[in-house]
């Protein structure tokens, strides 16, 4: 696992012990995205992702327009859509 996340570009690659919670989902999608972890997110296989609250949130398909209180540059209120719900 700390190989594919250092070939990656991931600077601390302890990420995989990190519990993923609290904030704006938005904002945390937001910079998954522009870190490029949201990309690598889905070939991570034998990474167990525990997201609460925002971390949670970010994971499904978009989060609703009446909840952001962050708005990304692109807009809308799309999250990174890596589970179905």
């Amino acid at each position: 696992m700390k190989f594919l996340l250092t070939s990656a570009g991931i600077k601390n690659p302890s990420i995989h012990n990190a519990l993923v919670g609290g904030g704006d989902s938005l904002y945390l999608s937001y910079c998954m995205q522009q870190s490029e972890l949201a990309d690598l997110l889905p070939s991570l296989h034998d990474l167990v992702y525990v997201g609460l609250s925002a971390g949670s949130m970010g994971m499904a398909s978009n989060i609703g327009e009446e909840f952001p209180h962050w708005t990304p540059p692109s807009g809308g209120d799309s999250t990174l859509g890596v589970v179905d719900f």
